[in-house]
């Protein structure tokens, strides 16, 4: 920073005595030196800080370098100490590490065994799960059964009762069968005498000369009622092929006569 200091007085007493000599570049030195005297005035502004910063990125270098020499130092002990190992003691180090790995590769076994043996486990543990389920649904179904049994045992247990209850029921469908029996003989009398009614009632009606006439007379009816009928499909059949209609006139004029005669017959039969 003395330097520094030193310089920037160097060019003050400098410019002062080229100032007469150079006054043509009296403004732009000035504008240079007013330039660092501003940076000058920057610099010791921010000079704390910026001392602080660099202490400490020197503190932490050398904390650094200290941590180097110690790992140095610790690699170079490891180094001497390994230069001094003997073939004998080589050898049993190479041992003692050819047991640790076959150990490690033992332990790596024992637990993939582990593993399946839990895998195995598990397996085993779900159809015990789905055993005890079932065992449980069968002793609630055993156990209702047990319940229906002792229910049936307390029912069948008082005989006595039973066989009464039995006897009773007994009696009582042998009344009912007795009853019936009388209901069934009263039915036959009733339906003989319905039977002797219809069968003189027939005897009569077939005696009966109105009722022969107007038996016949239906039989009659319902012929015509047929002819007439296979007519009118006939005529239906046919209609384009002849002319129809005065057979439908006589036909129609029959069946109004024999309606009128049947009617004529059935009004004096009443009367």
């Amino acid at each position: 920073m003395r330097e520094k200091m030193s310089l920037i007085n160097e060019d003050i007493r400098q410019l002062a005595n080229n100032m007469e000599e150079h006054q043509g570049e009296r403004n732009q030195k000035y504008k240079e030196l007013k330039k660092r005297d501003e940076t000058m005035d920057s610099f010791l502004d921010t000079f704390d800080e910026t001392k602080a910063t660099e202490v400490e990125k020197n503190r932490q270098t050398q904390t650094t370098i200290i941590a180097l020499l110690e790992h140095s130092s610790r690699n170079m002990n490891r180094m001497r100490q390994i230069s001094s190992v003997t073939a004998n003691e080589l050898k049993s180090m190479q041992e003692d590490l050819s047991f640790k790995e076959t150990e490690m590769h033992k332990s790596q076994n024992t637990a993939k065994g582990l593993s399946s043996e839990n895998h195995r486990l598990t397996q085993d543990l779900q159809k015990v799960e789905q055993l005890e389920s079932k065992i449980n649904t069968e002793l609630t179904s055993l156990k209702d059964k047990i319940d229906s049994m002792t229910q049936e045992l307390e029912t069948y247990g008082n005989l006595e009762a039973l066989k009464a209850a039995g006897e009773d029921k007994k009696k009582k469908l042998q009344e009912d069968r007795v009853s019936l029996a009388q209901r069934r003989d009263g039915f036959q009398k009733v339906m003989q005498k319905m039977n002797e009614v219809y069968e003189a009632l027939k005897t009569q009606l077939q005696e009966n000369e109105t009722h022969a006439q107007l038996t016949n007379l239906e039989r009659k009816w319902q012929h015509h009622e047929q002819n007439n009928f296979v007519m009118k499909e006939f005529i239906a059949s046919k209609g384009m092929e002849s002319d129809y209609r005065p057979l439908v006139k006589t036909v129609s004029r029959q069946l109004a006569e024999y309606n009128k005669i049947l009617i004529d017959t059935l009004q004096g039969t009443r009367n």
